[in-house]
């Protein structure tokens, strides 16, 4: 217990020392700084053993090169979104506007002042999608996971309130800020790629895989539509936001829904499989 209180206060200093770091240099100084750092480092952990088992299983095909190549894209992607995240977040709504590049917005202007579900990925910086959509004046929600160190947690939490959206935590305590959300005609961002254990066991890129059903369960309880949002990095820190139609779900089952999500972000990642998290164990075997 004294170990992991002192391990724990180790990581907030150093997330803190990061910050503090990173938000004195510019950005094109700060992400490229980032991604060396995090491939040099991240390349000697035990992650990237499960990330490069993961690869072989989804695409055995690969050589020994192109999963290294893979793996060095992952941590680049990951050293820059932990570099730039608090410092686009910060920027005023023109400048930020410099670095994403919204399409599809009719897709979900549908259903401005409705109740909807959007779901998205661990695709390259996700952080973003709030920020990127507030200028068409939706009322926002964020699902989120709290970090197990709720003092890295509350600078995660700082962070994320530089911008008006409002941050529900996944479990019990936020299930009736949900329902309340849906009730106020809210819109719901949610990240659904990741390992749940007590959910469905759904394939994703062709295998079984444990999925949080709550998504499909919503939408088939409170008549909300399901629209698919994808982030891809473009180049350095400039980003796409592609808000794909409405999935279709009525006369289908969670399961069935559930497919559908999964097929869908499975298109994205094969598409750009540098910029999805694989760094952890997704899949039941």
């Amino acid at each position: 217990m004294i170990m992991k209180k002192i391990r724990y206060y180790f990581e907030y200093l150093l997330v803190k020392f990061w910050l503090c770091l990173t938000s004195k240099l510019k950005l094109e100084t700060a992400t490229s700084m980032a991604s060396k750092l995090f491939q040099c480092i991240g390349m000697k952990l035990k992650v990237t053993k499960v990330a490069r088992s993961n690869l072989q299983k989804i695409f055995p095909k690969l050589s020994e090169e192109e999963v290294n190549k893979i793996l060095l894209g992952i941590w680049d992607n990951f050293g820059r979104s932990a570099a730039e995240t608090a410092i686009i977040m910060k920027m005023p709504p023109e400048q930020f506007k410099q670095h994403i590049k919204v399409t599809g917005i009719e897709n979900l202007l549908l259903y401005k002042g409705k109740a909807a579900l959007i779901f998205t990925a661990h695709l390259a910086n996700w952080e973003f999608i709030g920020k990127a959509l507030l200028p068409w004046g939706f009322k926002f929600c964020a699902v989120f996971r709290r970090a197990n160190n709720l003092l890295v947690d509350k600078i995660i939490d700082d962070i994320r309130h530089n911008i008006d959206i409002k941050m529900i935590p996944k479990g019990k305590s936020g299930a009736k800020q949900l329902i309340s959300a849906l009730a106020n005609n809210e819109q719901i961002v949610m990240l659904v790629d990741q390992k749940m254990n007590d959910g469905i066991k759904v394939p994703f890129l062709g295998r079984d895989a444990m999925t949080a059903p709550a998504i499909a369960t919503l939408a088939l309880k409170y008549d909300c539509p399901i629209i698919p949002i994808q982030v891809i990095r473009r180049h350095d820190s400039n980003f796409e936001l592609i808000i794909h139609p409405n999935l279709e779900h009525k006369e289908k089952t969670v399961e069935e829904i559930m497919l559908e999500i999964n097929n869908q972000i499975g298109e994205w990642v094969k598409s750009r499989p540098e910029q999805w998290f694989w760094l952890h164990k997704r899949w039941m075997d």
